[in-house]
């Protein structure tokens, strides 16, 4: 295929992203078969599409670029290499994309989104001081989000569906499932430290937003 053809397949695959491991494993193969040639027009297609998706998409997004980037079953370590010297530039724009200023989306993904980093700092995938830098950054953007009660949080699930807040609740266990999953990859100390910091659990983060009806839909 032609750089054209690669990008447009490669936004049609992104289309159909989900939180499942299928669907990120076939994102992440394509991109990986094409990154000696195309990753520059791939990564645009990463970025330009980041920040037109929904919040639960931007995540999806995070979690897949957490298996191109690491490529942990070494199946493409010069394809990973190049995404990363393209994500180091990216880094801090995507972050802010998915846990946004002055937004409970950033209170929403918070926890996932620590976790990654996390992983990566130990796993040396960025510098760990570019790493710590944007989790001090996303740390306070949610503590001054939450500053602001419960009532604008209320307000802001209002203006969301029913069917896009399971939906969320369903892919945030497939999330979590698959973070649990991976734990063994980190040294034991650092997965213990994701798991115990402040609001670390993407399930619990969505749970603290939403309302007891949905609350007992997770239950059930």
């Amino acid at each position: 295929m032609d750089p054209f053809q690669v990008r447009m397949e490669f936004l049609g695959l992104l289309k159909c992203l989900n939180a499942s491991q299928q669907s990120i494993q076939k994102i992440v193969a394509f991109a990986l078969r094409y990154s000696h040639k195309c990753a520059d027009n791939i990564w645009d297609c990463i970025m330009t599409e980041c920040a037109k998706e929904s919040s639960n998409t931007r995540i999806n997004m995070l979690f897949m670029l957490d298996v191109c980037l690491t490529d942990d079953s070494g199946t493409n370590p010069d394809g990973a290499a190049v995404y990363r010297v393209l994500a180091v530039r990216d880094l801090p724009a995507l972050i802010d994309m998915i846990v946004p200023p002055k937004s409970w989306d950033a209170v929403i993904n918070l926890g996932s989104v620590q976790q990654i980093l996390l992983a990566w700092r130990s796993k040396r995938v960025f510098e760990p001081c570019l790493i710590t830098t944007l989790l001090d950054t996303i740390e306070q953007r949610a503590a001054s989000i939450r500053e602001r009660g419960p009532e604008e949080s209320m307000l802001s699930m209002a203006q969301v569906s029913r069917s896009d807040i399971l939906r969320r609740i369903e892919e945030d266990r497939e999330r979590h499932k698959h973070l649990r999953e991976n734990s063994w990859k980190l040294p034991q100390m650092s997965y213990l430290h994701a798991l115990d910091s402040k609001d670390t659990n993407p399930v619990q983060s969505t749970m603290g937003v939403i309302s007891l009806e949905f609350e007992q839909q997770w239950e059930t």
